[in-house]
Parts: C-alpha cells; structure tokens; sequence
C-alpha cells in the first residue's frame, strides 16, 4: 500500500477570502502535488472558499475586547475593518480623529498586533484537530499573531515547524510604533522565533536581515510568485498600438510614476515618439496628485488613470501589452528591499517590463536580471533609453518582441514554492 500523504497544518490568514498574504494560497493550491496535505487555519472568512481547500475557520475577538458592542461594532470581526466601513461617508475630519484614536489604542492593546485575541480560539481549534488526526507539520505566514501560536503548538506536540516571513515582522516597513514598542517587539520576535525549525521569506534583504536578527543560517529565501495557470503560453495576441500598461497601487512620492511620466514626456517634446502611437493604461485606484501630474506633463491624451479592475482582468490587460510598467520604491526604509506582488504577475504575463525608479542594488533589478523579463532602469535618461529602444523596435517590427528566460521564471511560480516547502517538510520529518 502506498504511503498516505503527510498532513500539515498552516496557520495564517487566508487570502483570498480574509485579508492576508497570498503564501497561504499558493501553498494550499499546490502542496498535495509535492506529498502534503494542507489544512488551513484561519479566521473568519469574508467569503466561502472553495471547495478543494481544507479550512478550518475560528472563533476570533477583536483586540479591544467586548466593549466595543457599546459603539456598535461586531467583537468577533476586525475591528479595523469596521471603523473604516463605518466611516467611509464619514469627513475627514472625522476619519482622522477616529484614526488618531485607534492607533493610540492600538499601540498599547494590540501586542504583537491587532488580532492577538485570535489565539486563545485558534489553539482551542488546534486541540480538537490533533486529538482526531495525526498532524506532521507546521507552516506559520500572517498575522505575527500566526507564530505565537505555531510556538505553542510545536512546544505542546513535539512537531517540525517553518516560520514564513513574507513581510518582516519587528523590522516590517510599515512599522507604526516607536523605540519603546519597536524593542518590545524585537524581544518578542526573537523569544518566539528561536524554537522554528526553519525560517523563509521572500527577499533576498529581507533574507539577510533575518540571518544577522536571529543569528541562525538556516533562513530560506522562496518568492511568492505567480500561479503557473495564469503563464501566457501561448502567448495572446498585442495591442495594435504602442501600449504600456500599469497594475497595481499608487503611493505618494514612493511608488508613483513621476520619473515615467517626465521621461515621457521629454521623448514627445523631442518628437522621438509620436503620440498617435502611444497608449499608456493606469490600472489602479484614481489618485489627484497623479493626474495632475500627467496635466503637468501635458500627457492627458497619451496616459489614462482607468481605476481598478479584476484580477482577471489585470491579467488580460497585462498579457495583451507591448510593455509592462513596474514602479519600484523610492523612499529610503523600503528601497531595493522587496518585490511588489504584481511584479510575479508581469513575469507570467510573459512581456517586457520596465521597472522604473529604486537603486541600481534593487532587488527588482537582480530579478529582471536573472529573467531577462525587462530593463531596470532607476533614472530619467535610463527610462527615456529604453522607452526610445522598444518604440524603435514597436515601428520597425510591429511588436515589442520579448526575450524573458522561461526556464528562469518558472523558478518563481507558486508552484515551486509550494515544492520547496515540501523538501523543508520531508527534512524534517526524516
């Protein structure tokens, strides 16, 4: 009799259904393939998963407790999320008062983070599961709360367990604290961390810092990539014009697409590029600043902010381009750090991508590098280079031809990572 697959447990939140980090989708999708059967612990769900994933949904509290019914709120649901529907009508004056508010609250009641009463439900959950089946592995992703309770699991039952770091935690650049809690945090991170078998993460950076954090080796870098069933193969036909295509979000001065647009810009006025050819798609939430931006640049005809669409949608928008547009950050705590999601999404689009802005030691630059998916290009002359190439080429063939290294880029699907994380689970299960 062949042996049965081996059962592991995964604790996170499971997007896409609850927000959270898209690792917990690619893994559920795939590890069946690689001998493993994933379980996936989570919090209530916003909508009904499908019916091939195995989930376990919990009870779950919200940070402040039952107080919060006095106002109105839902004790058993983010409360984040509430304030924010609640508010959506709301001035802003108001919104920015309530936000005060919460964050001063959150500071000091959210430890590590705003879904630490999760766990009390979570391990309750966790008890009933083990006393009916024989559990082999543990996968903790998102929230932080995730690996405060894989720790107690792992202590309680002796089992392997690989602590998945797809943001950092104490470090993470979004980081809302001061010293004081930044070193509370810290402690945390480290007293929780030191008993996981393995750690992983997503960037090389991100890799490094947590070798020199923890002082351990053992840290694996596994990119979330993208789902090997969106891959454009065989490739869909182009656009008939010169089109470049953005999907993602804008960030003031950090991710947004200023250096783009001057480059643009100054191509026109030099009359190196026609405007008749060109069409510029902005898939992404409609921002002010960004539109008059392009009114500064006089490129209202040329470049359109369209506002969101679905995924599916995206990936359609995405395959048909003759150049994808990546926009890489800026700022100086998230530069050259990490990968935006969409970029994995662009790679399996299979069209050139120009990654605008960041540094040249930029992780987006090692993998445009290592694919041969596109050009990095940091600076404005570096951007107006290789637009003017692929228009040359767009004139002279009729299509931005593409020269990405398939073999390459299929290292980063979520299949592979799913693969990997498999040989971890075997490893330790020896």
């Amino acid at each position: 009799m062949p042996e049965k697959n081996k059962k592991v447990l995964i604790i996170g939140f499971f997007w896409p259904y609850l927000d959270g980090s898209k690792r917990i989708f690619s893994l559920a999708n795939y590890l069946l393939e690689f001998g493993w059967e994933p379980i996936i612990l989570t919090a209530p769900l916003k909508k009904k998963p499908d019916q091939k994933f195995r989930v376990i949904e919990t009870d779950y509290h919200c940070f402040l407790g039952s107080w919060v019914k006095l106002f109105g709120f839902n004790q058993k649901s983010d409360i984040s999320d509430q304030i924010q529907a609640q508010t959506k009508k709301s001035s802003s004056l108001i919104k920015s008062i309530l936000k005060f508010f919460y964050y001063f609250i959150r500071k000091f009641l959210a430890y590590p983070d705003e879904h630490c009463r999760w766990e009390k439900p979570a391990l309750k959950a966790v008890d009933q599961l083990f006393k009916k089946e024989k559990i082999h592995g543990l996968i903790s992703v998102y929230p932080h709360t995730s690996h405060l309770i894989a720790k107690k699991i792992k202590e309680k039952y002796e089992i392997g367990w690989i602590a998945d770091f797809p943001d950092l935690w104490s470090d993470n650049e979004a980081y809302a604290y001061g010293k004081i809690r930044k070193l509370l945090d810290q402690r945390l991170e480290r007293k929780t961390v030191c008993v996981a078998n393995e750690l992983t993460t997503t960037s090389p950076v991100y890799r490094q810092w947590l070798k020199n954090f923890h002082q351990r080796e053992d840290v694996e870098l596994i990119t979330l990539g993208f789902d090997p069933k969106i891959l454009n193969a065989p490739p869909v036909p182009l656009t008939k014009n010169f089109t470049i295509t953005y999907t993602g979000i804008f960030y003031p001065q950090v991710r947004e697409p200023s250096k783009f647009l001057q480059a643009l810009a100054e191509l026109i006025n030099e009359k190196r590029l026609d405007v008749r050819d060109i069409e510029v798609r902005l898939y992404a939430p409609a921002k002010e600043y960004v539109e008059k931006k392009i009114k500064k640049y006089n490129l209202s005809k040329v470049v359109k902010q369209l506002g969101i669409i679905s995924f599916e949608q995206c990936l359609e928008k995405q395959r048909e381009s003759q150049i994808l547009l990546q926009l890489n950050w800026e700022d100086k705590k998230m530069a050259g750090r990490a990968f935006s999601g969409k970029l994995f999404d662009y790679l399996a689009a299979q069209r050139p991508i120009l990654a605008t802005g960041g540094k040249n030691e930029d992780v987006v630059n090692g993998l445009i590098n290592q694919t041969k998916a596109g050009i990095f290009c940091p600076q404005i002359k570096d951007i107006k280079k290789a637009l003017l190439d692929y228009y040359l080429e767009y004139k002279h063939k009729g299509c931005v031809s593409y020269s990405g290294d398939l073999n390459e880029i299929k290292k980063h699907s979520s299949k592979e990572a799913a693969k990997n994380f498999a040989q971890m689970l075997n490893k330790m299960n020896k």
